[in-house]
């Protein structure tokens, strides 16, 4: 089948780091939308599990672009480090703005229509379920579990045959993004069309299936210095930079116990997500500890786990604001992001999307005129310094400066 040179297809990614799964999925959406060219739209020097990723962001598209990408663009740290919902919303408003006709994703479950059904339903909730959310987050119970436990008592609401799916659609991890992408689709009202593709294995499963391990699983033995226990699940050409990858997470988890301690009350409550008065909690249990794993057992609730916990620290640790997170809900298409990487042998791609909003060479620094965009630039070299500062990366500090990777393949 001849290509449709007009198409593009996009892929959300974090890579961290690129495996034999991310791959598959790049070859996937190639085959299945029968695209020229594939961008990726990646996550920066921190991962949505608010953890350092492995490898700097510039390295990881390097890496994506010999891999199968065309083109990689910086999801902004604003929102690659915040829940399912920003992360998605803020993904496909850039997408939207780029002019990209397929985007390509893979999910535990493929039932496009329970996946349509469950996501017209929650972008709009019928007021009872609102009021039983409500009663279940009163009780102490995340968002995420408050949701699902809602849904589990209004299966009513949807068709027999798709119950079961739903309730996975809702529970296993790569489904729940998945979840908010479409969602994401329908409340922009984007011309974007999804694309699913069955995941072969979750993100924290240890097992080999075919030949594909978890991310997580990678990440532990990457840490410990233990690639060549995994060297056969990643490309062969980012192995050299991992061999000589250093994170430091004590150091980290130091300056985020550092930057709380020194916050004042006001200041902490600007944060995103800090809420309901966690930042007094947050102050008073930081003066009382002596360590970061101290202080991170204390903050845990019913309500606050791990993963939400952590997401609020480096909010604070990178000065993520409620302020910033608000503004990307209502605006439609002006988000300023970076090119990371290009295969220079199809710069052609930077012809069929609309740039208008992205960073492509150093005099494009008049796009980022306006208080939201100059804050996302100022949270990305906030980003940057860390980064550095925990491993051996040498980026600059005013990420506007750091150049794309040119990679002829």
């Amino acid at each position: 089948m001849e290509k449709n040179n007009e198409k593009i297809c996009a892929i959300i990614c974090e890579y961290n780091p690129m495996h034999t799964g991310h791959m598959y999925l790049i070859e996937k959406a190639k085959e299945l939308t029968n695209s020229k060219y594939v961008l990726g739209l990646m996550s920066g020097n921190f991962s949505q599990r608010s953890e350092p990723c492995i490898l700097d962001k510039y390295t990881r598209g390097e890496i994506a672009i010999k891999n199968g990408l065309d083109l990689v663009v910086n999801l902004p740290t604003a929102f690659c480090t915040n829940n399912a919902e920003v992360f998605a919303l803020a993904s496909i408003k850039i997408l939207n703005s780029l002019n990209i006709n397929y985007l390509c994703f893979g999910m535990e479950t493929v039932n496009e229509k329970a996946l349509y059904s469950l996501a017209k339903f929650l972008t709009k909730e019928p007021s009872s379920f609102k009021k039983e959310l409500k009663k279940k987050l009163k009780s102490g119970l995340s968002y995420n579990y408050a949701i699902i436990e809602t849904i589990k008592d209004n299966l009513n609401y949807f068709e027999k045959e798709l119950q079961k799916d739903i309730i996975q659609i809702l529970t296993l991890p790569n489904n729940v993004l998945g979840l908010e992408y479409v969602k994401a689709l329908i409340k922009t009202k984007s011309k974007i069309k999804p694309i699913i593709v069955k995941r072969v294995n979750n993100y924290n499963n240890n097992e080999q299936i075919e030949n594909f391990v978890s991310a997580s699983f990678l990440r532990e033995n990457i840490c410990i210095n233990k690639l060549e226990n995994v060297s056969d699940f990643l490309p062969e050409n980012s192995i050299k930079y991992l061999e000589n990858f250093t994170l430091n997470n004590k150091l980290f988890n130091g300056l985020i116990l550092y930057k709380i301690k020194t916050l004042k009350n006001k200041e902490l409550k600007k944060i995103y997500s800090v809420n309901e008065g966690l930042e007094n909690k947050l102050i008073n249990e930081s003066k009382t500890s002596f360590s970061f794993d101290e202080f991170y057992k204390k903050l845990q609730t019913k309500r606050y786990k791990e993963n939400k916990i952590r997401s609020i620290l480096l909010n604070a640790l990178l000065d993520i604001d409620k302020k910033t997170i608000k503004k990307m809900y209502t605006i439609k298409t002006n988000i300023i992001a970076k090119i990371l990487a290009i295969n220079t042998k199809n710069k052609g791609i930077l012809s069929k999307i609309n740039t208008k909003n992205l960073i492509v060479r150093k005099n494009d620094v008049h796009k980022i005129k306006n208080k939201f965009n100059k804050k996302l630039m100022i949270i990305e070299n906030n980003a940057n310094v860390i980064y550095n500062l925990i491993s051996n990366a040498k980026l600059i500090d005013d990420d506007y400066y750091n150049k794309m990777r040119n990679i002829n393949i």
